[in-house]
C-alpha cells in the first residue's frame, strides 16, 4: 500500500506541477515523501492512523480539484 500510495501521490505531484498548481505540488509531494518507500518514515501505529484520516480527504481533494482544472483547460481550447 505504501509503494501504490508513493507512486500515485508521485503521479499527482507531477500533474499538478504541469498545471502550474504550486500549492497542490507541495500538498501532494509532501504527502508523497510521507508515503516513500525508499526512506520510510517511522510514526507508529497510532501516527500512523492520523497521517492515514489526513490522507484521505486531502487525496480525494486533489482528485476534484486536479481532474476539475484538466476539464476546464479542456473546454477551452
Amino acid at each position: 500500500l505504501r509503494i501504490y500510495l508513493f507512486l500515485a501521490l508521485g503521479h499527482s505531484t507531477y500533474v499538478a506541477f504541469e498545471q502550474r498548481q504550486v500549492r497542490w505540488t507541495w500538498i501532494l509531494g509532501v504527502t508523497a515523501f510521507v508515503y516513500n518507500p525508499v526512506v520510510p518514515m517511522h510514526f507508529g501505529r497510532d501516527g500512523w492512523g492520523v497521517v492515514n484520516v489526513i490522507t484521505i480527504p486531502v487525496v480525494l481533494a486533489s482528485c476534484f480539484y486536479i481532474n476539475r482544472r484538466r476539464t476546464n483547460e479542456g473546454e477551452s481550447t
